[in-house]
Order: structure tokens, then sequence, then C-alpha cells
């Protein structure tokens, strides 16, 4: 069994931008899902130095996200302490993706 905590704030997955790239064209991820993929695999290749795993695999993620800095001292407090719930719920899908996104190739 392998733990590791990762202390990042989520990002969710976007749809990959495209570009002319001569004749063709190119897709790309945007630069804030790149980064966070680049941070999340170089911290997990730290501490797993071994074959990337093979067969049935479970994977428990739980996923914290900050709150927001636009909230009133009074609102956020209130988040703060669990008495009020964020107004707009995040696309739990997309954090999956990109996560499992960034440790293909190191953990699988």
């Amino acid at each position: 069994m392998i733990k590791h905590t990762f202390m990042l704030a989520p990002v969710q997955q976007q749809r990959p931008r495209a570009t002319h790239y001569g004749r063709s064209i190119r897709l790309y991820d945007p630069k804030a899902v790149k980064q966070f993929k680049q941070t999340v695999a170089e911290e997990a290749m730290l501490t797993y130095r071994h074959q990337p795993l093979s067969g049935s695999l479970a994977v428990t993620l739980v996923f914290y996200r900050p709150v927001q800095q636009s909230l009133s001292k009074v609102e956020k407090q209130c988040r703060i302490d669990g008495r009020h719930l964020p107004v707009v719920k995040p696309d739990l899908d997309n954090y999956i993706k990109s996560f499992l996104d960034a440790l293909h190739g190191i953990y699988w």
C-alpha cells in the first residue's frame, strides 16, 4: 500500500487548447493545468522510486480546497467553521482526471 499526501490546491482538468502547427493542429493543456501536473509528478517522483505498478489498482483521493479570498470576513469564518458550504460545487471528475494524468508513468 502506498500513501502519499500532496499539499497542493487541486486544479481541474480543462479542455485542451489547440494551435496550428504548420499544416496540422497541436493540442496542449492550459498553463495552470500543466504546472499542476508537473508539480504533482515531481513530488511523486521524489517519494516513489520504484517501477510503475501494473495490474488492478485502487486509488483513493481526498481533495481539500482553500476558502476563496474574495469573501467577507464573516462569510469566510463561517466557511472555515463549517457553518456554510461553498455555493458553487467543483467538478470532481476534472479534479480526479488532472491528478491521475499527473501520476501516469510514475505510480502506474
